[in-house]
């Protein structure tokens, strides 16, 4: 009786006119808001309230249609509340590679209601952002945000601050991404709803353009398959951890775990990944090349060996014993041996440097903290391989354990 009191008036007043708007008016909401079921049967039942409302005008009218068309585009502006996709890109002195960047993610021609894309400013002093706001100029969905040079971590943190999609995605303001691959991340999203969805990545060579596919798991005799959601956490074991960009992450996830890059510091995303798959409950992990990572011929083979690169490597150790002391106490022995494996590949690194090529102050560095950077490497390393025993790292626990570190004097 109700349904049918919503419906006689319409079909009296509006006709077949009537009929036609409400079909487009569906149509439309349908378009914007695709995978909730819930929220378009919501609207689809406010439109028919609206036209009702109107259907008390005495004949259909232009000023009708004028309204039809103002719920249209209010529909369309409060879609961004369901859109799926944010991708955030920091930009600090990239003038060279900045409008590859956005021409790779502008030119799949993706409705650009689905997905945004925010830019962070970060200080850069050169000319990155004049080539950013041409695009700006085009396209409606791209978001800027200013702020002093901040490094990174934070420029990435605060695009995640405002970002509105389900899932994020970070992406390198020198990279690419590759051709339909915003499609086939949302198709993925679709698919799997999981925490945390890895992509296989193309690093390309800037000095001689030599590419290489890498997958998001680097174990070759890893049980799980591409294509498919994993809950079990031992494919922690498999997952590689050296670049953040080749995943993207679903918002809610992040922000109930109140997961941040870490600031000021090299390495980032190797303190970052680590966190996000210990406490990640779900994976999927596609074997789609979503992404072009270039390898850039600039610097110095030893800036790697840096006194920064020592204190930050420390500083990340340490930062995964925070977690295990506080985020992930108490859960599964997988997810405690794959952090301890985490340390333990970072103080073993630490104690393999050749110190004859240090300078000063980068041996003062290590003889200050020799100590505990050894006794952290055995801790761990043994903890590591009562949750996950690996020949090659037994081995390395061995010569640490057996062999005194010699080389500092």
């Amino acid at each position: 009786m109700w349904c049918g009191s919503l419906w006689i008036p319409i079909m009296i007043d509006f006709g077949i006119l009537g009929i036609t708007a409400i079909i487009v008016f569906i149509i439309q909401v349908g378009y914007y808001i695709k995978k909730y079921c819930e929220i378009r049967l919501l609207f689809f039942l406010l439109g028919i309230l609206v036209f009702n409302s109107l259907s008390s005008i005495p004949a259909f009218s232009f000023t009708q249609l004028f309204y039809l068309f103002v719920i249209i585009a209010f529909l369309k502006k409060i879609s961004r509340i369901y859109m799926q996709l944010s991708i955030i890109i920091p930009v600090y002195k990239v003038e060279k590679y900045i409008r590859d960047t956005l021409q790779s993610i502008y030119r799949q021609q993706y409705d650009e209601n689905l997905f945004e894309v925010i830019v962070i400013n970060d200080g850069t002093p050169d000319d990155s952002m004049r080539i950013v706001a041409e695009f700006t100029n085009k396209h409606a969905n791209l978001h800027i945000i200013n702020q002093k040079n901040q490094g990174l971590s934070c420029a990435r943190n605060a695009g995640l601050k405002i970002a509105q999609g389900e899932y994020v995605w970070f992406v390198d303001s020198d990279d690419t991404v590759t051709e339909e691959s915003i499609g086939k991340v949302i198709e993925c999203i679709e698919r799997s709803k999981a925490d945390v969805i890895g992509f296989s990545i193309l690093k390309v060579s800037e000095a001689n353009r030599v590419s290489e596919v890498e997958s998001a798991i680097w174990n070759e005799h890893c049980r799980f398959s591409s294509n498919q959601i994993v809950c079990d956490k031992s494919i922690l074991f498999s997952l590689h951890t050296g670049a953040a960009v080749r995943y993207v992450y679903r918002r809610a996830f992040l922000q109930m775990n109140h997961l941040r890059f870490y600031p000021g510091i090299l390495y980032e995303d190797q303190e970052f990944l680590p966190r996000v798959f210990s406490l990640a409950n779900s994976f999927y992990i596609s074997s789609f090349i979503s992404y072009r990572y270039l390898l850039r011929s600039s610097g110095s083979i030893m800036s790697q060996f840096s006194l920064r690169s020592l204190r930050d490597t420390l500083t990340i150790v340490r930062s995964y014993e925070t977690l295990l002391q506080e985020e992930i106490k108490g859960k599964s022995a997988l997810i405690n041996a794959y952090i301890n494996g985490c340390i333990f590949n970072h103080t073993y690194w630490l104690l393999s440097f050749k110190t004859v090529t240090f300078r000063d102050e980068q041996k003062e560095f290590m003889r200050d903290h020799y100590v505990e950077i050894r006794r952290k490497c055995l801790t761990a390393g043994w903890k590591s391989l009562k949750g996950n025993f690996r020949l090659t790292r037994a081995i390395r626990l061995l010569m640490v354990f057996l062999i005194p570190h010699h080389l500092i004097k």
